[in-house]
């Protein structure tokens, strides 16, 4: 086979006149070389930039390997700048994007003195933002002395900055817990809402990056920007024709980061300091959110020595055999609760208060999510495990494997061909108690598509549910006077007769297991002593949840249906609002 040279490498009408510039370029006298010491030709440089540049013109995909002393980032950016499109540059680390914005680049645009534009967009954890430095140095609370001197050398930067970039004050080190003082994440910025919002660096560095012919990012803030696009939260980065990855091996390990669900530490201890500064000057009255944040800092810490320093990823099985592991996630789901449980209450005095309420929420469910997710992993691979040991058929092993790599319900492996997870806010979870009844209580809220387990005057047990079609919903209350596992069922006189093509055949009763359209678990609700044939059940159909869709029934998932089984006695009411 024949290889294939810088010449002829670009075909088309403008190929030749392509190949000749990029020639004329890289050439040992060319403009490269008269504006760089010691600049040598390198022909793989060449065939580089030549493939660059028609996978720029033909909007096709290229992969590149290139050797070390290729000159790989001249061999990208002359033919990006020459090629007319809007290009995004995206690098694999902050450090190489500011090499390539403050070295690289302006050495290329003033060696081929094209007039491009260009600009330098990083996450806004980079930029300094005008509303949390106000709030920080109100609150004056910081951890030490070194963290109150970088406060103050910060507060002076912001009056001379023109472009907020942290990365522009190295006397303030990049760690320093300053900073998570003065800087936004995408959970307390408030956006359009800031009272500082027209003088926001990030929105200035954005509006930059919309103007520019070419713009450089690293690989965070580009997966941030498709994960927002995909959720319909709006974008980072304006539209481009051209994309180009630098150190695109890092690209999987990213990507997973930002498509996959994570709750951190860091992320708790963060928002314990928001709240604290919040609370320090808006909600000085209410000295109970205070209190709060102490022991939600010693739970979080306590559940961080114990899941270790080992490096990588662990198993959810090894971080739930730990001693004191499952304690430690009680009580920090506990401290969270009821933290949520103090916040919603002051969500009306100010937008960080608010900003705070919905972020604890969410980091409530995320744990939760996390969890369940982790007790089914880990009941699979116990299925699994026994299963070898005792030889089952083909489909029971294929259902356990299913459930172990995962993490469906056994039950549901095979059940049906959509995908069973569940939207977050459906799996268990603490949340503040939103009702005024006794501890005990089952509250159900079909038309949110919640089950309330009241815990406490402060803190409710939820779960998602699936709630019955117009008109056939249970309302009022009622009495569990009746548990069933593996409930057998029948179908009602009325639903026969409302529809006897699908109901007659079961007129007879369908037996308990696996098939059964009751689930695992049934909780029989009375009314006067009396059967009123509405129960909470588990479901053959856990895509439901959500849903209106039963014929009056609370169907939950047969996992969450045989918890709330297990912490409920007979006699407990029920209310459905």
């Amino acid at each position: 086979m024949p290889v294939e040279t810088a010449e002829d490498a670009v075909t088309g009408p403008t190929s030749d006149s392509m190949a000749a510039s990029l020639t004329r370029i890289f050439a040992a006298d060319g403009p490269l070389a008269r504006s760089i010491d010691g600049y040598r030709q390198r022909p793989q440089q060449l065939d580089m930039a030549v493939q660059v540049a028609r996978a720029i013109r033909e909007r096709k995909v290229l992969i590149a390997e290139a050797g070390t002393g290729t000159g790989k980032t001249f061999a990208y950016l002359v033919p990006a700048l020459l090629s007319g499109a809007k290009v995004i540059v995206s690098t694999g680390t902050k450090t190489l994007q500011d090499q390539l914005f403050n070295k690289d680049l302006p050495t290329v645009r003033a060696a081929l003195g094209t007039p491009v534009s260009v600009a330098l967009l990083k996450g806004r954890a980079n930029y300094l933002c005008h509303h949390r430095l106000e709030r920080a140095l109100a609150s004056g609370r910081l951890p030490t002395r070194d963290a109150t001197r970088d406060l103050r050398a910060i507060a002076r930067f912001a009056k001379t900055t023109k472009t907020g970039d942290r990365a522009e004050l190295a006397s303030v080190a990049e760690d320093s817990p300053a900073w998570t003082m003065v800087t936004s994440t995408r959970d307390n910025c408030l956006g359009s809402q800031c009272p500082q919002f027209r003088e926001c660096f990030v929105m200035q560095a954005r509006r930059e990056a919309l103007a520019a012919d070419l713009v450089v990012v690293n690989h965070h803030l580009f997966f941030a920007d498709v994960m927002l696009r995909d959720e319909g939260l709006g974008e980072l980065l304006p539209n481009c024709n051209a994309v180009v990855f630098d150190e695109a091996h890092q690209l999987p390990d990213i990507a997973s980061l930002f498509f996959g669900e994570s709750v951190s530490t860091g992320q708790i201890i963060q928002l314990v300091r928001d709240v604290q500064a919040e609370a320090a000057t808006t909600a000085r009255d209410f000295p109970e959110l205070d209190q709060s944040l102490p022991p939600l800092e010693r739970a979080v810490r306590e559940l961080r020595l114990l899941a270790g320093n080992e490096p990588g990823r662990l198993p959810a099985q090894r971080l739930l055999e730990r001693d004191g592991f499952e304690r430690a996630l009680d009580e920090l789901a506990a401290a969270l609760a009821h933290t949520a449980a103090l916040l919603a209450t002051q969500v009306k005095r100010s937008e960080g208060l608010a900003s705070a309420s919905t972020r604890i929420q969410d980091l409530s469910e995320r744990l939760a999510g996390w969890r369940d997710a982790a007790h089914r992993q880990v009941a699979a691979l116990g299925g699994l495990e026994r299963a070898a040991r005792s030889g089952p058929d083909l489909p029971t092993a294929l259902g356990l494997l299913a459930t172990a790599a995962f993490g469906l319900p056994i039950d549901d492996a095979f059940a049906h061909p959509h995908s069973t997870k569940l939207e977050p806010r459906f799996l268990p979870q603490a949340v503040a108690n939103p009702f005024n009844e006794p501890v005990g209580t089952i509250v159900v809220a079909p038309r949110d598509r919640y089950l309330y387990l009241i815990e406490s005057r402060p803190i409710a047990r939820r779960y998602g549910i699936g709630v019955g079609k117009a008109g056939l919903a249970f309302r009022g209350t009622a009495i569990i006077e009746r548990k069933a596992k593996w409930p057998a069922w029948r179908p009602t006189v009325n639903m026969i007769k409302r529809d006897p093509k699908r109901y007659t055949r079961y007129a007879g009763g369908v037996p308990g297991g696996p098939g059964n359209p009751l689930g695992s678990r049934a909780l029989y609700l009375y009314r006067d002593g009396r059967d009123t044939l509405y129960r909470i059940h588990g479901t053959t159909e856990p895509w439901t949840i959500g849903q209106a869709v039963s014929n009056g029934c609370v169907r939950m998932v047969n996992e969450h249906v045989e918890d709330l089984f297990e912490r409920v006695p007979l006699g407990t009411r029920v209310v459905v609002v």
